[in-house]
């Protein structure tokens, strides 16, 4: 998710708070402008693997990194980085989300959802042992943001999968202000 190097530059861009206020702004203008001739809306590219890419091993912009996960790491985090920029990018797409229902869905008659990067992983064999690394690779990829889109509560138990969400742990227990499926 490209941004204005400005963001960037002022205030940290997807891994500040501010990003919020920001991209719905933008958002606000992009519907009064072209709402009428747009009918499909999208707010984020896939997030989960632009975490990764941007903020994880800095191979994509902005580049963020930290040793021993990428490589020509000058700056960023990758311990918390792709978790604060998740939980912006989650923000954001809710702010947007429910701007586009509360002041546009009804004049223009659009869908707005998140596109989110998947595949599929299957267990290498049926033992127990594979088939949970199976699930531990399927939610570590996308979890984070489908467990949003259930209306069950997610399972908390496997206290190894908390480990990995630190900062946007939250998110699990307030799914429901992160609507992910077009309306």
């Amino acid at each position: 998710m490209d941004l204005p190097q400005i963001l960037e530059d002022e205030y940290g861009g997807w891994i500040s708070p501010k990003i919020i206020e920001d991209f719905t702004a933008y958002a606000n203008v992009c519907f009064h402008e072209f709402g009428d001739r747009v009918a499909h809306w999208t707010t984020m590219l896939q997030p989960n693997a632009l975490a990764q890419g941007a903020y994880d091993i800095g191979e994509l912009p902005p580049n963020h990194c930290s040793y021993p996960f990428g490589s020509n790491c000058a700056v960023g985090n990758s311990t918390t980085e792709p978790y604060l920029f998740i939980h912006h990018s989650l923000l954001a797409h809710a702010s947007t989300f429910y701007l586009y229902r509360r002041k546009y869905k009804a004049a223009q008659k659009g869908i707005i959802g998140l596109n989110l990067y998947t595949m599929w992983f299957y267990p290498f064999t049926d033992s127990k042992i594979d088939i949970e690394a199976t699930e531990r690779a399927k939610t570590f990829l996308f979890g984070w943001y489908m467990f949003c889109s259930v209306d069950s509560p997610v399972d908390t138990s496997n206290t190894q999968m908390l480990i990995f969400f630190p900062i946007s742990i939250f998110l699990l227990m307030s799914c429901s202000r992160y609507p992910l499926t077009p309306e």
